[in-house]
């Protein structure tokens, strides 16, 4: 049903600590449920780009994961307290290092959102990557709404950019020598690569952290503008779907194994040509066990937005 291709590419290896939440002497730290680990805004905030909670807090659902992104920058304290983190130095995957500068927030369609930038000059890049710093989640349905494109911000056309701002993984120090990693990814190559001309995006389910243990349907189409992008695990099989159409099934030994994280990412795969890149990430959702439909993720982000809820985290 799907084309499977064999993607010339390693796993991501990051030799790093897994870092915890820094919470001392964070203004306003009370603001954050440590019991529920949400914060909540009034709906009169929410299109105004404020980062400031309220007294309010709704009542919220066991086992899930939502967040609507409106900070004000890669420092706020508030992405910290959240559990998120701006990767910087090198590793891999890329060809580059990776800036804390270049995760920013700015006005989307609704709210703030997530935006990931690249910059290539010459031979080097500056890369974007943010990490949430637990990895609980592992059946269910996990959805994000991004923002792809085919074409720089500035520069000339023609780098070969992977842009990755929804995928998942294990715990990388943990599992990667092991038979317990896992990886289920949603990688957009507008320049083609990886045996691939053109737009082209790739669905890929990990066995292990090494080459050629991985599962890879390719989908050869432009995903260019707002895409609803929707990740299914459950019942042996990982379903990928953009919006309702099903663009990948895989199973077996594919088939996760250990809790996951939630990472966007922006890097350089090969082909340097010297140009400014840009993704946007609107929010991003995770229901613990549970299958749920685009349709049914985009009402219950509704739902969220209108409660006031900015960010929240119930997963156990």
């Amino acid at each position: 049903m799907f084309p499977l291709v064999n993607r010339k590419r390693s796993p991501r290896k990051r030799q790093r600590p897994r870092l915890q939440p820094r919470l001392e002497g964070l203004e306003g730290r009370a603001l954050l449920s440590r019991a529920g680990n949400f914060l909540s805004i009034p709906g009169a905030l929410r299109h105004t780009h404020s980062h400031h909670a309220p007294s309010h807090t709704p009542s919220m659902a066991k086992g899930v994961f939502f967040d609507d992104f409106l900070y004000s920058s890669a420092s706020d304290p508030a992405l910290a307290a959240f559990g998120w983190t701006p990767r910087s130095g090198t590793g891999g995957p890329g060809n580059g290092s990776w800036s804390p500068s270049n995760v920013t927030f700015v006005p989307g369609p609704v709210n703030t959102v997530l935006q990931l930038n690249l910059s290539i000059s010459g031979k080097t890049a500056a890369q974007a990557e943010l990490d949430y710093n637990k990895t609980d989640m592992l059946g269910g349905t996990y959805a994000a709404r991004v923002y792809f494109t085919n074409t720089p911000d500035s520069g000339t056309n023609g780098a070969q950019i992977v842009e990755a701002p929804f995928w998942t993984m294990s715990d990388y120090a943990t599992t990667s020598r092991t038979n317990k990693y896992s990886e289920d990814d949603f990688e957009y190559l507008p320049n083609g690569g990886w045996g691939t001309s053109g737009p082209t995006m790739y669905n890929t389910t990990w066995y292990n952290a090494t080459a050629n243990s991985s599962i890879t349907t390719a989908t050869n189409q432009s995903f260019s503008g707002w895409q609803t992008l929707v990740i299914v695990v459950s019942g042996g099989d990982v379903k990928y779907y953009d919006g309702s159409t099903l663009l990948a099934d895989h199973s077996g030994k594919y088939y996760p194994r250990s809790p996951m994280e939630i990472i966007p990412q922006l890097w350089l795969f090969s082909n340097p040509v010297t140009s400014t890149w840009h993704v946007d990430v609107d929010w991003v959702y995770y229901a613990q066990n549970t299958v749920l439909t685009a349709a049914q993720v985009e009402a219950n982000v509704a739902s969220l937005r209108a409660s006031g809820t900015a960010r929240q985290n119930t997963v156990q």
